[in-house]
Protein backbone atom coordinates (compact mmCIF):
# COMPACT_ATOMS: atom_id res chain seq x y z
CA UNK A 1 0.00 0.00 0.00
CA UNK A 2 1.56 3.44 -1.17
CA UNK A 3 1.09 6.91 0.82
CA UNK A 4 -0.88 7.61 -2.62
CA UNK A 5 -3.54 4.81 -1.87
CA UNK A 6 -4.03 5.87 2.00
CA UNK A 7 -4.35 9.43 0.73
CA UNK A 8 -7.10 8.33 -1.46
CA UNK A 9 -8.96 5.96 1.18
CA UNK A 10 -8.61 9.09 3.60
CA UNK A 11 -11.74 10.52 4.60
CA UNK A 12 -12.94 13.87 3.94
CA UNK A 13 -15.78 14.68 5.83
CA UNK A 14 -18.09 12.37 3.84
CA UNK A 15 -19.07 10.61 6.30
CA UNK A 16 -18.52 8.64 9.97
CA UNK A 17 -18.23 5.04 7.94
CA UNK A 18 -17.58 3.53 4.59
CA UNK A 19 -21.04 2.44 3.72
CA UNK A 20 -24.52 2.89 4.04
CA UNK A 21 -24.43 5.10 7.59
CA UNK A 22 -23.39 2.19 9.96
CA UNK A 23 -20.70 -0.13 10.97
CA UNK A 24 -19.98 -2.88 8.26
CA UNK A 25 -17.39 -5.26 7.24
CA UNK A 26 -15.57 -2.49 5.06
CA UNK A 27 -14.90 -0.52 8.37
CA UNK A 28 -14.06 -3.67 10.00
CA UNK A 29 -11.34 -4.85 7.52
CA UNK A 30 -10.23 -1.28 7.65
CA UNK A 31 -9.49 -1.00 11.53
CA UNK A 32 -7.73 -4.32 10.85
CA UNK A 33 -5.53 -3.84 8.00
CA UNK A 34 -4.71 -0.21 9.69
CA UNK A 35 -3.76 -2.12 12.80
CA UNK A 36 -1.64 -4.17 10.80
CA UNK A 37 -0.32 -1.25 8.99
CA UNK A 38 0.77 0.82 12.22
CA UNK A 39 2.60 -2.44 13.83
CA UNK A 40 6.14 -1.86 12.91
CA UNK A 41 5.90 -5.34 12.21
CA UNK A 42 6.12 -4.57 8.39
CA UNK A 43 9.99 -4.56 6.51
CA UNK A 44 10.70 -0.93 5.37
CA UNK A 45 6.71 0.68 6.59
CA UNK A 46 7.27 3.13 9.06
CA UNK A 47 4.82 2.26 11.86
CA UNK A 48 3.40 6.09 11.82
CA UNK A 49 2.93 6.36 8.24
CA UNK A 50 -0.65 6.03 8.43
CA UNK A 51 -0.95 9.01 11.18
CA UNK A 52 1.36 10.72 8.91
CA UNK A 53 -0.17 10.67 5.15
CA UNK A 54 -4.03 9.70 6.25
CA UNK A 55 -5.11 11.55 9.48
CA UNK A 56 -8.58 11.19 8.48
CA UNK A 57 -7.83 7.07 8.35
CA UNK A 58 -7.06 7.39 12.05
CA UNK A 59 -9.93 8.69 13.22
CA UNK A 60 -11.74 6.09 11.25
CA UNK A 61 -9.83 3.58 13.30
CA UNK A 62 -10.73 5.71 16.77
CA UNK A 63 -14.57 5.52 16.10
CA UNK A 64 -14.34 1.66 15.20
CA UNK A 65 -12.25 0.70 18.33
CA UNK A 66 -14.61 2.87 20.02
CA UNK A 67 -17.81 0.91 19.14
CA UNK A 68 -19.09 -1.25 21.70
CA UNK A 69 -19.34 -4.63 19.99
CA UNK A 70 -15.72 -4.32 18.78
CA UNK A 71 -14.86 -3.52 22.41
CA UNK A 72 -16.78 -6.80 23.55
CA UNK A 73 -15.08 -8.96 20.79
CA UNK A 74 -11.66 -7.82 21.88
CA UNK A 75 -12.63 -7.86 25.51
CA UNK A 76 -13.81 -11.53 25.04
CA UNK A 77 -10.49 -12.50 23.36
CA UNK A 78 -8.67 -11.85 26.36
Amino acid sequence: MTTCTLTYFDFDGGGTWFVDNRLTIADLKTFVNIRWLSSGALDHLPADIVQRHSPGLVEHQERVAKDPRVLAYYASRR
